[in-house]
């Protein structure tokens, strides 16, 4: 994975589906049950890559380049919930202006395993809710 170029890192993805391990590790699924695919760069910023999930129907299993191959995200959308005070821990929000690989080391910071939150205020003002977990780091 030395190349940063999209179109190769979507040649290298595309590849390992031959792999069942590695389909595996697409848990997002669609309505339609497809399992979509994004390929995302380190200098995306995370806004872009919600609007291609959004434009994918808002679930996607998002595909980065990491040193030894790939890290996998499943993105979904998620309903507005309202938490009982004191019941559960408070959810880790990012701002959706941050780059994919601030991401990236936010999780590699809290441990490798999270789900976190994206608040998106659109150009309609409304604010919209997703969140993104890590599925798989798959070489």
């Amino acid at each position: 994975m030395a190349s940063v170029d999209r179109a190769a890192i979507t040649k290298f993805v595309y590849q390992r589906l031959a792999d069942p391990s590695f389909r595996d590790c697409l848990t997002a699924k669609a309505r339609d049950g497809s399992r979509p695919i994004i390929v995302a760069l380190r200098d995306d910023p995370v806004r872009a890559l919600l609007a291609d999930v959004a434009a994918m129907g808002g679930t996607a299993n998002v595909a980065i380049p990491a040193l030894n191959g790939v890290v996998v995200l499943a993105v979904k959308p998620e309903p507005v919930r309202h938490r009982a005070s004191g019941s559960e821990p408070k959810p880790e929000y990012l701002t959706a202006d941050c780059t994919v690989g601030v991401f990236l080391e936010r999780l590699r910071l809290d441990g490798g395993e999270a789900t976190y939150r994206f608040v998106v205020r659109g150009p309609d003002r409304k604010t919209k809710h997703g969140s993104a977990e890590v599925v798989a780091l798959a070489g």
